[in-house]
């Protein structure tokens, strides 16, 4: 009881401390970004609405979140629409000595910032928060200085997390034109870096003295600088995974120095550049390659160093060789990657595909690690229609269409479930979630999945049939079926079928069923019988003489003094008490019109 009472006092404490936390309006409150900030107490939302505001913003000793209207829906047009501009006159923001609780920064587009070191942003001693950010066309004061991040530049043991940020068109005077980092922590996520030129070392990212992290991003082959186009490590702890790094231009894609690096679920292509290898004592630099591609990438080494290559495919030199030590784990292919050009991705062909490391996780299809930055998906579900709709169906008959499921992958394609709601429609299929039933469709091949309509009444039915496999894509596929019955006007406003029809309903049963029927326009007397399998007549369920039918409810019973055809439907409770269990055949005759239904009972 106590220790209820302890925990319901904490919640109400955390409860009033959210509560008392302000969002403050720019421009509705505060006419500029930097007063809203000012105005801000620790845990406030400066919300900034859609335009261009040129300000040089400062934040200090506080904790705050500075966003869009991204916050609240997430269309890229907003971050397109909310522009923070430095008028070239400065950092656009500048972030220092916040380091009690994270400052967070979501959904603008950063651009014409000016200054030395972080002409976007500049981080210093602050634990800080970059989402959805545009960082573009930000650069350096053209003094004899020098200059780092271009775009971004973090520093003094700042800890900042960057995730789906775009940095392009930035410009350093020495390190780092997109982003510089020094003294840092700094983890880059979803993250698309390209076209950042100048500078002495680092066209996409400077990193010294520093622990790095990069995934699920692109360092692209515009970058420009004298000494590492891609990035530039120094000094520092690196590790990229799932990344795809390429470069297209004379000098080192990635420049190394005293550093260590791993490499995980990575692609380097290095169509006329190389990796370098420099300065320190041995081993000055270990490189591990791990599940990844080191293509078209020469070698420029001129320090002892350690470069291990498992599950990896690699044209590693022999001038490499020669001055590094190169070790070969398992799994390690010298061959052409079959990667598609500029994408990174891999051809259908490729000998990546199912050769990563066994233990590393399954790939989202399902199958063994492929190497590489990017898994070739090997499920492909295709489902010719989403709508199924069957003709107009006269009552009590049974019409049916195919749902063709097509395995257009490279591997086997399994649909484990398919479910819809039988017992309240006359719209059906086959119906199953037991791993037994479940259905395998080998690549290029296909399966077609019936669907049944049997309308008992003038009405017309809408389903929605569920097809799991697994697709990791699309591993539910959704599919709506309508259906509508045929039947024709009477003279009090219903619909009677265009001919005589009959259904049994349950089917199979047991005991007893309900057969309904109707002899739509035809003007005979019905006579409705059941025969053996064997064609035998076992019943008379309704003679064809003198009883009327207009009833909507009908018996074995029913006094026969007057039986005219009738267009009402009727039903007659058929029991079977002392018959065996088996195939009957129920037979409705009216005039020259006949039509039978096979039915199962089950004893």
């Amino acid at each position: 009881m106590k220790r209820t009472i302890i925990s319901l006092i904490i919640s109400i404490t955390i409860s009033l401390n959210i509560c008392e936390a302000r969002i403050l309006n720019v421009p509705e409150d505060f006419q500029t970004i930097q007063t809203g900030i000012d105005a801000a107490e620790d845990g406030d939302t400066v919300l900034v609405q859609p335009g261009v505001y040129r300000e040089n913003l400062v934040v200090e000793n506080r904790s705050l979140f500075l966003t869009s209207l991204y916050l609240f829906d997430t269309e890229e047009a907003i971050i397109d629409s909310t522009i923070l501009d430095g008028n070239d006159s400065g950092n656009v923001i500048i972030i220092e000595n916040c380091r009690d609780n994270e400052i967070q920064i979501n959904g603008f587009t950063i651009q014409h910032g000016k200054a030395n070191y972080g002409g976007g942003i500049y981080i210093s001693n602050s634990l800080v928060g970059l989402g959805h950010l545009k960082i573009i066309n930000n650069s350096y004061i053209d003094i004899d200085q020098n200059g780092n991040g271009g775009g971004i530049y973090c520093t003094n043991q700042s800890v900042v997390r960057m995730n789906n940020l775009s940095v392009t068109l930035c410009r350093s005077r020495w390190y780092g034109n997109g982003i510089g980092i020094k003294d840092s922590f700094v983890t880059i996520s979803g993250s698309y870096i390209d076209s950042n030129t100048g500078g002495h070392s680092g066209g996409g990212i400077h990193c010294y003295r520093s622990n790095l992290n990069i995934s699920t991003s692109y360092i692209g082959m515009r970058n420009t600088s004298l000494f590492g186009s891609c990035m530039a490590i120094s000094e520092s702890n690196c590790s990229i995974d799932h990344t795809f790094i390429w470069s297209r231009n004379s000098d080192d894609a990635i420049y190394c120095k005293t550093s260590q690096i791993a490499l995980n679920f990575v692609t380097i292509i290095g169509e006329r550049s190389g990796f370098a290898i420099v300065g320190g004592e041995a081993p000055a630099t270990t490189l591990t390659s791990l599940n990844s591609i080191f293509w078209g990438n020469t070698f420029r080494i001129n320090a002892p160093c350690v470069i291990r290559f498992s599950y990896s495919v690699t044209d590693v030199d022999s001038f490499a060789r020669e001055f590094a030590q190169v070790e070969f784990s398992d799994g390690v292919i010298n061959a052409d990657p079959g990667i598609t050009r500029g994408s990174g991705k891999l051809s259908s062909n490729s000998p990546c595909i199912d050769a990563g490391d066994p233990d590393s996780p399954l790939d989202p299809d399902g199958t063994r690690a492929d190497i590489g930055a990017f898994y070739f998906h090997q499920r492909d579900i295709a489902v010719e229609t989403r709508e199924l709709l069957f003709p107009p169906t006269p009552w009590g008959e049974l019409d049916s269409l195919p749902i063709r499921i097509a395995n257009e992958g490279f591997s086997p394609l399994i649909v484990t479930q398919v479910s819809n709601c039988r017992h309240l429609s006359c719209i059906w299929t086959t119906m199953f979630s037991n791993e037994e039933d479940w259905i395998t469709i080998e690549p290029d091949s296909a399966y077609n999945l019936w669907v049944y309509f049997q309308p008992d009444s003038n009405v017309s039915m809408e389903r929605t049939i569920f097809i799991s496999s697994n697709d990791p894509d699309e591993p539910v596929i959704t599919v709506e079926v309508t259906g509508q019955a045929m039947g024709v006007e009477n003279d009090k406003g219903g619909v009677y079928p265009t001919r005589i029809e009959v259904l049994a309903y349950p089917n199979p049963f047991n005991a007893s069923t309900r057969i309904r029927f109707s002899t739509g326009r035809n003007a005979y007397p019905p006579r409705l019988v059941v025969y053996g399998i064997d064609g035998r007549l076992v019943k008379e369920l309704l003679a064809g003489q003198g009883a009327s039918v207009n009833s909507p409810q009908l018996t074995e019973s029913t006094n026969a003094a007057d039986r005219r055809g009738s267009a009402e439907e009727s039903t007659i409770v058929w029991d079977t008490e002392g018959m065996l269990g088996g195939v009957y055949f129920v037979r409705l005759e009216a005039g020259n019109e006949v039509r039978t239904i096979k039915t199962v009972l089950l004893k």
